[in-house]
């Protein structure tokens, strides 16, 4: 059985947001007294009572004088949905998921959406490709972008690296952090390249997570390098399917908006899990790594929600432990290096299987839905074999085409499921080796002529190229991620965040890795574009949130 907790994010008036972990059926809110202690004059000693019954939660207002504001009305008991808030005094206290239930309930399956980490503290991030959902994660600079996606991070198909450098990405928001999870072997397929979220550089972090299979768009800019690997890279062109978001679920020909992902997590509740994770890992000489790694995509997905859905909000979730991905990543190093390096695709899949199973999406309703990732190390031993040998023998040229092949190959082993059962839906990549080459050669070009002012505008066009190239086909309609992130907008994130994290020494990291969190998936949409070619689960519908 799968421990059952709630996630609730407290916004105090007098001291940084804290988010909590909650298993216990009735807790207490109040201003100087109870279970939580909000400090705020505005608030009755005993002001209110959340209740955790069978996976639902509710508000009871325990008499206070100012009363519980719900939806700006004072509601006396009320139930909550992941992605709402309620007030208390002045104090904003926001339900970002659900956990609950063994894993069999839910039909033992896997999700969608991986979301990419942060940059380590003391290192600049680096500036990654686009990353796809599930994960993100570019290729480094030079080679083709290794995903469609967008960052969560949202919903995205991860999509391979360059022969030479990162592994494919994922879907997911954002992606793991660069060199973090999401990436298979040393240069190998599978992950996204260190750097993380569509960060670009770098081999591919032991640790990367597999491509998210839905994710969307590829997170441009990938906050900081990942744990696994260590700091920024410099800057290279890469890309990844950004989060699996949940726009996949609720898109549908009635939507007069678009869905949105919206990350709103903190430096300050990041800097904690930055120095914890850093110092644990330096005394357990990198052990500690896959712990670390599991933390910073549970803040990702703890503090992201999916906005513009006809029923509500869309609550994330990441179920995975530290154990387990040690364990997955210990053994497929292990069998890799043994077999020098064939066994190197069977490890991708393996890692891509664990965050896809681990990571959910919760509608306001309770539905839940899952990603299936059916893909097989000997189908990708056989794509990335020719693909290795025919970028070789052209001397890198067909390394796009490769990278696309990958991207596609990915995406079409991703299914969709609606409440660990019902097929609704899978992912597909439909961008070409020919228009990859272009982007990645007129970006090189420019990027050697400005000597690395171009960059940015480069990697933002990795990114647009692997997100608007992904499309979900979900219950007989096509979801179709955008991006609207800017090359100036980068530019500037990446140079205040550079001379502040000098400044500081790196203490403004966290802060830093943030507002490149928020770049990748709050520029993030999926658009509902019509009637798909593949009608899983029945003709065109919508997924009900």
């Amino acid at each position: 059985m799968a421990e059952t907790y709630y996630v609730l994010k407290i916004n105090y008036l007098d001291r940084p947001a804290e988010t909590r972990n909650i298993k216990e059926q009735i807790t207490v809110v109040g201003r100087d007294q109870g279970d939580i202690v909000l400090g705020d004059t505005q608030a009755s000693g005993r002001h209110a009572e959340i209740h955790f019954v069978n996976g639902r939660v509710t508000v009871k207002d325990l008499g206070s004088t100012n009363g519980v504001i719900y939806n700006g009305t004072r509601v006396p008991q009320f139930a909550v949905s992941p992605g709402q808030s309620f007030v208390c005094g002045q104090t904003t206290l926001t339900l970002m998921s659900v956990h609950g239930g063994p894993k069999a309930a839910f039909g033992g399956g896997k999700t969608m959406i991986a979301m990419g980490a942060p940059p380590m503290p003391g290192r600049p991030p680096s500036m990654g490709a686009p990353g796809s959902l599930g994960s993100l994660g570019g290729a480094p600079a030079g080679r083709p972008p290794m995903a469609v996606g967008a960052p969560v991070g949202g919903p995205g198909l991860g999509a391979p690296p360059p022969p030479a450098g990162g592994a494919p990405g994922g879907l997911g928001l954002g992606g793991p952090p660069p060199g973090g999870l999401g990436g298979p072997p040393p240069g190998g397929l599978g992950g996204p390249p260190p750097g993380g979220l569509g960060v670009p550089g770098g081999a591919p972090a032991p640790i990367n997570p597999a491509p998210a299979p839905i994710n969307p768009a590829p997170a441009p800019v990938n906050p900081a390098p990942s744990p696994l690997v260590g700091g920024p890279m410099p800057p290279s062109g890469g890309g990844g399917l950004a989060p699996a978001s949940p726009a996949t679920p609720a898109m549908s020909s009635g939507l007069t908006e678009p869905v949105r992902p919206d990350f709103n997590g903190t430096g300050g509740e990041l800097l904690v899990t930055y120095l914890v994770g850093l110092l644990l890992t330096m005394i357990t000489f990198g052990i500690y790594l896959p712990w670390f790694v599991v933390k910073l995509r549970k803040f990702q997905y703890d503090n992201t929600t999916i906005k513009g859905l006809p029923g509500g909000q869309m609550g994330m979730a990441f179920t995975g432990t530290g154990g387990e991905l040690f364990v997955r990543g210990l053994v497929g190093y292990l069998l890799t290096a043994i077999t020098l390096g064939i066994y190197g695709p069977w490890f991708i899949c393996n890692l891509i299987d664990y965050f896809a199973e681990n990571t959910t999406f919760t509608t306001a309703s309770g539905k839940q839905y899952r990603l299936n990732f059916k893909g097989k190390g000997g189908e990708l031993f056989v794509t990335f074999l020719v693909g290795m040998i025919l970028t070789g023998i052209t001397f890198g040229i067909y390394a796009p085409w490769f990278s696309c092949k990958l991207q596609k190959w990915i995406n079409n082993n991703i299914e969709i499921y609606e409440d660990g059962s019902e097929l609704v839906g899978q992912a597909d990549f439909v961008g070409t080796g020919g228009e990859l080459f272009v982007v990645n050669l007129v970006g090189m070009l420019l990027t050697m002529i400005t000597f690395g002012i171009y960059f940015p505008w480069f990697q933002v066009n990795l990114v647009k190229f692997n997100t608007h190239n992904t499309r979900i086909n979900v219950k007989g309609r096509t979801i179709v991620p955008k991006f609207s992130g800017t090359g100036g907008e980068l530019f500037v994130e990446f140079l205040v965040g550079y001379l502040l994290t000098l400044v500081t020494l790196g203490i403004y990291s966290p802060w830093w890795a943030v507002k490149l969190m928020k770049f990748n998936i709050n520029n993030l949409s999926f658009e509902d574009v019509g009637q798909s070619a593949i009608g899983a689960g029945g003709a065109a519908g919508q997924l009900r949130a």
